[in-house]
């Protein structure tokens, strides 16, 4: 029975050693992920690439089945005050210029300075203060009424803000996974230790049996109990009569010398 259960111990406890050792694994793993995602968030794919920017805005602007991108690049350049994502000039080979998809614009209406600038839904229906002075071609005309710089920069910001602020919520994970791995290690060495001190009980049993000629001590039976009291009556009436004999002698006595004082008395009389 004891060789069984230190079989059972052990098995269990290699299976917790096994788990542990990929839990720390796990989160050795996910620690080096944010920590190259941290330093060089390039090398994951997880940077905004420009060049990779302006051929999306080129191939996908104004495209039927990309109204989110479109939607996307007007609220962006709306939020930001820009237009394209180096310059307005991108717009001149995009298909959404080459092909026509769209009203004969040289930019998009959120690149004009807008009326309804401070709108939070001034992307969806824009309303360029000089539509006309914004879409002329000649720079000295639209540079007062249309956004010149490009959104690559403010983009940048953006990303890098949401990017730490995505990088601090995974930090705060791992710390609470480790937590957790930590508190799970501390009760399988209480349990460990919990199984070591029943494994200890058991050798010593093992080795120090207990006698089998030894009774241990019960109450008294009934019987016992009113022999025990019956003694116990006999001695007390055994004892009041002793007593009640020496109450007579001491009488005896005293009524004995009362005697002889009187006699004494009459005789000196």
């Amino acid at each position: 029975m004891a060789h069984s259960l230190e079989a059972g111990i052990s098995l269990v406890s290699s299976y917790n050693l096994q788990y542990l050792l990929i839990i720390v694994i796990a989160l050795v793993g996910e620690c080096a992920i944010y920590i190259v995602a941290w330093l060089w968030p390039n090398c994951m794919g997880l940077g905004p690439a420009t060049d990779e920017l302006v051929k999306a805005l080129q191939r996908n602007y104004g495209v039927s089945g990309q109204e989110h991108f479109t939607v996307a690049v007007d609220l962006a350049q709306t939020m930001f005050k820009c237009c394209g994502i180096d310059s307005a000039n991108e717009y001149d080979t995009s298909l959404w210029r080459l092909q026509g998809l769209g009203p004969r614009l040289a930019v998009p209406l959120t690149c004009c300075k807008l009326l309804n600038a401070n709108d939070t839904k001034a992307y969806l229906s824009p309303r360029p203060i000089n539509q006309n002075f914004c879409q002329d071609l000649e720079k000295q005309t639209h540079s007062a009424y249309r956004h010149t710089v490009g959104c690559w920069m403010a983009l940048d910001q953006w990303y890098r803000e949401h990017y730490f602020a995505f990088l601090m919520v995974g930090f705060v994970i791992v710390l609470v996974e480790f937590c957790v791995l930590m508190s799970t290690i501390l009760s399988c060495t209480r349990i460990y230790h919990y199984n070591q001190e029943l494994k200890e009980a058991s050798r010593q049993i093992e080795r120090d049996p207990p006698d089998p000629t030894f009774t241990p001590v019960s109450r008294a039976s009934s019987s016992q109990a009113g022999a025990y009291s019956n003694d116990t009556y006999a001695l007390t009436d055994q004892f009041n009569k002793q007593h009640q004999a020496q109450v007579n002698q001491y009488k005896d006595t005293e009524q004995f010398n009362k005697q002889g004082a009187y006699a004494n008395l009459v005789e000196r009389a």
